[in-house]
């Protein structure tokens, strides 16, 4: 993360491998560079309180638990409609995958990179990614 000191904005701007996200101070984003890989933030993006990203996308965490994503669709730039109750949003390489409150996880990206969370996965506390996969941590201690 790069510090910003331009006024009004937050303390960080993230960016990919294309692009960059800016989160300001009440809640928008502001991008720019190769729009087909998120250089242009969703119109209307409001109440955001973090951005993470692939190489090739970007994820917003809004203060509603829902969130909002960008760049190539292929690589995470589509977050699942409907998506609620996150906590936490992690990336690797190509996918993101979210945290839910109630426990369990939804991933989005290819498939072969951790795109596709294991069906009936539940009691999960922790994420951790590697460059090509996502490992969950659940509260009886199992991985």
């Amino acid at each position: 993360m790069v510090v910003s000191t331009r006024p009004g904005w937050s303390v960080g701007e993230v960016r990919n491998d294309y692009a960059f996200a800016a989160l300001k101070g009440d809640g928008t984003v502001v991008a720019w560079g190769y729009t087909s890989y998120g250089g242009t933030a969703p119109t209307g993006l409001g109440g955001v309180t973090q951005i993470f990203s692939t190489p090739f996308a970007f994820a917003a965490l809004k203060s509603d638990g829902t969130v909002d994503a960008w760049g190539f669709s292929a690589y995470g730039g589509s977050a699942p409609s409907g998506l609620s109750g996150v906590i936490k949003i992690f990336s690797n390489e190509v996918a993101f995958a979210a945290l839910k409150s109630d426990g369990t996880v939804v991933a989005w990206g290819p498939d072969s990179f951790g795109g596709t969370a294991p069906t009936g996965l539940g009691g999960v506390t922790q994420i951790f990614s590697t460059p090509i996969a996502f490992a969950a941590l659940k509260s009886d201690g199992s991985v």
